[in-house]
Parts: C-alpha cells; sequence; structure tokens
C-alpha cells in the first residue's frame, strides 16, 4: 500500500481546554531578508499559527496598507502561507502601528477604519490568509476604545468567512477590553522586554520565568480566560547596553548548554554574512531552552492556550539546540498524553484526484477514530478526534479511503507516549 501524500500531522494537546494547546509563531519581514533561506528552515509543522508580521496602514488619512519593504513583502507573505498550510499551520497577517500614530487616525474615524477593514479582508481573501493578527502597542491604542472598535468591526468581517481575528498583549497593561476577548481568538501576550533598563542591571534580564508569571497573572486577574492567554517567549536576548543578539547567534557563537541563560562574551560571531561579528559589553543573557521548557511548564499547570514565540526565524537549527524543538517537545509532555483523554490530529491531505467523496481513519494503538469525511482536492486540511489507548508508545497511523476504497495509508514518523 502506498503512502499518501499527507503533511503537518500533529496531535494537538487538549487536556480538556476549549482551544487546546497552541503554538503560535511571529515571523517577520526583517528575518526573511537578513537570515539565508530561512524560511527554508522553520518546522512549521511545529507551530499551529504564524503571524506574519507585519503591514501597516499608509499614513494617518490613508487606510491602504503598507509595507516599508515594498514588493517584497507579498511575495514573502505568499511563501509563508504556502509553507504554513502545506504542513497543517493556519496563517495570519499582523497589522501592526509603527508609532507614528497613523492607525489611530484611521481607527478614530469610522468611514476610514470601514475602508481600512474592507483592505484587511481583501487581503485574506487575496493571500488565503487564515485572519488577521493586530499588534498595536501604542498606550493610546486602548485610550478611548480604539483597539476595541478595531477588533469588533474586523471581528464582524471576518467571522462570517471562517477567518479569525488575534491580538497582541502587553505585559505591564491591559490594551483591550474584556468584551473585545469574546471576539479574538486568542492573545498573544508579550513577555519580553520587560523591567530591565542599561542603567540598573548588571544583566539584560528581560524576560524571567519570575516576571513572565507577573505579566501573565495581569490578565488572569482581570477576568480574562486563560484559555485565550498566550504565553510569549524570546528567541533574542541583550548585552548590556541593550544591543540584540539572536538565539541563534548566541549558538553560533558560544554553543550554549541547555541550563546557560548568560555569557561574559565581548563579542558574538553571529555566523551570518549580513550581520557579521558583534561586539558585546561582556554582559549578556537570553533565554536558554531549560528556561524555556520551565515556561512552558509554568503555562500548561495555570491552563493557558499555549506559547507564543518572537520570532521563529530567530532560533537556532542546530540539532539539540533549538528552541522551538524545545518547547514543542515540552507543550506534548506537559499536556500529557493520558490514557482515555481527548485530543485532535490535525494534518493536510495533498493532490488527491479533486471532487472526490473522501474518507480518513487515525489509529493510536488499539485505539480506531471515527472516519471523518472531506472532499479531495490539494492542500485540504483536516481535523480527527482520536481518545488515547491505555500507557505504551505508539505509532500513529493514517488510512485514507476514496468512495468507500482504502486508496492509501501512512505512517507517523513521531510516535506518541500516553501515560
Amino acid at each position: 500500500m502506498s503512502d499518501p501524500p499527507v503533511s503537518g500531522f500533529r496531535l494537538i494537546i487538549s487536556s480538556g481546554r476549549e482551544m487546546g494547546s497552541l503554538l503560535t509563531a511571529y515571523i517577520s519581514e526583517w528575518e526573511i531578508a537578513n537570515i539565508s533561506s530561512i524560511l527554508n528552515k522553520i518546522k512549521w509543522s511545529e507551530t499551529t499559527h504564524v503571524m506574519f508580521s507585519n503591514i501597516g496602514v499608509t499614513s494617518a488619512t490613508n487606510p491602504a496598507l503598507y509595507s516599508g519593504w515594498g514588493s517584497d513583502a507579498y511575495t514573502w507573505l505568499t511563501e509563508v502561507v504556502s509553507l504554513g498550510h502545506q504542513n497543517g499551520c493556519k496563517v495570519l497577517c499582523s497589522l501592526e502601528n509603527d508609532g507614528d500614530g497613523a492607525l489611530m487616525g484611521i481607527v478614530k474615524s469610522s468611514s476610514l477604519r470601514a475602508q481600512l477593514i474592507t483592505n484587511l479582508v481583501n487581503l485574506c481573501n487575496t493571500y488565503n490568509l487564515d485572519g488577521i493578527d493586530i499588534d498595536w502597542e501604542e498606550i493610546a491604542a486602548y485610550q478611548g476604545g480604539g483597539y476595541d472598535f478595531l477588533i469588533s468591526d474586523l471581528y464582524n468581517a471576518l467571522n462570517p468567512l471562517g477567518k479569525i481575528v488575534t491580538c497582541s498583549g502587553a505585559w505591564d497593561r491591559l490594551n483591550i477590553s474584556l468584551s473585545s476577548a469574546t471576539k479574538v481568538a486568542f492573545i498573544n501576550v508579550m513577555t519580553y522586554d520587560m523591567t530591565y533598563s542599561p542603567a540598573t542591571s548588571v544583566l539584560p534580564v528581560h524576560a524571567s520565568l519570575t516576571d513572565t508569571e507577573a505579566g501573565i497573572n495581569l490578565w488572569i486577574n482581570a477576568g480574562f480566560p486563560k484559555n485565550k492567554l498566550l504565553l510569549g517567549i524570546p528567541f533574542y536576548g541583550y548585552d548590556k547596553n541593550r544591543v540584540t543578539i539572536l538565539y541563534g547567534e548566541f549558538v553560533n557563537s558560544l554553543s550554549p548548554t541547555p541550563a546557560q541563560n548568560t555569557s561574559n562574551a565581548t563579542s558574538i560571531i553571529t555566523g551570518n554574512p549580513n550581520r557579521g561579528t558583534i561586539a558585546v559589553s561582556g554582559s549578556e543573557w537570553w533565554n536558554g531552552i531549560n528556561l524555556a521548557k520551565q515556561k512552558v511548564d509554568w503555562a500548561m499547570s495555570q491552563g493557558l492556550g499555549g506559547i507564543m514565540v518572537f520570532a521563529v526565524g530567530e532560533d537556532s537549527f542546530e540539532s539539540g539546540y533549538s528552541l522551538l524543538d524545545a518547547i514543542y517537545n515540552e507543550l506534548i509532555a506537559s499536556g500529557g498524553f493520558v490514557h482515555g483523554s481527548s485530543h485532535t490530529a490535525s494534518f493536510t491531505i495533498t493532490e488527491l484526484p479533486a471532487g472526490k467523496s473522501c474518507q480518513v481513519q487515525i489509529q493510536v494503538g488499539t485505539v480506531l477514530s471515527n472516519k471523518v469525511a472531506f472532499t479531495s482536492g490539494t492542500n485540504v486540511p483536516v481535523s480527527v478526534p482520536i481518545t488515547m489507548p491505555a500507557a505504551g508508545t505508539y505509532s500513529v497511523y493514517i488510512d485514507v479511503y476514496m468512495l468507500g476504497v482504502m486508496v492509501a495509508a501512512y505512517t507517523d514518523p513521531n510516535q506518541v507516549v500516553v501515560t
């Protein structure tokens, strides 16, 4: 029996929570432009959602969408959507304000805001996006209800199309209202760049576990649903003078241990021709593998919706060093594939003859899922509920049927450990 073209297979940990454990990731235009072949290095199948960062508005009076990278941004967006969807990952475009007040000017005008919403809907339709992320970080964004107006209008436009709205959340303030939380699929809480001041700190600790917990608890204590809060983990660090060093650059230069978060280096050899060797202060700090895993464990213990990373292109792609791998694997371990628990397998089936009535069924151990119907085509996303069998280590099998006849079988290379 031949293998069907199945891609992006993963079991999503649900543990009884409404949304399951999400692993969302920002990918920036800067990363794509400055890190060679970055889009081909990322393990898209380990993420549930990717936010392409970013698109803005042209001016405070012109809601036309704009990127400082010009037409390249839309070429990159097309590539990200293709790679994400091939691997069962939803792709959103992030709308950001660059701090010049332009977005507020648009949002305050009901007519200009309506034009912006139309432009964002058209963007989703043109590039086959799964939704829009709003990354509006100005304090003014939530003063006078600007953020809420934008979220509400965008939700009303996208929800009937089966598309979602998400947003970023600050670590030190609530930038959307509780009523808006009902309209967003999740909130990416930016628990990084916290508290650190070069003038007062020996080490540039900008995303400690303690501060991260405090940033998330701000939202929890205000009554926001835990399962809509995603804990942000940075894939970069600083030296004492706030020079930015990407996590992958720390690895290239220092080969740190999983427990290591600090160094006293005076230069970082980035391994990137566009970045070269960076002179640093001799006092650097970042989130290493063990710290990232501790954050995952805490997030799961609190019942949060999952983890957000900023930004996935800044990871290390050397074997044994990837933060994304560590977070993904810890989500699986922390979420607990417990015998009898319910989960969802998500994947994409590609290139079967179009327009045929098909079914797919998965098997874990002795447990067979119900058959889930779908119509064949190119890159068809499929989700199949499955209950975990007795404790043990199992392969996962996928059988595809067309017109009632099994046409292919597939074995996922990753085994599932059930406790």
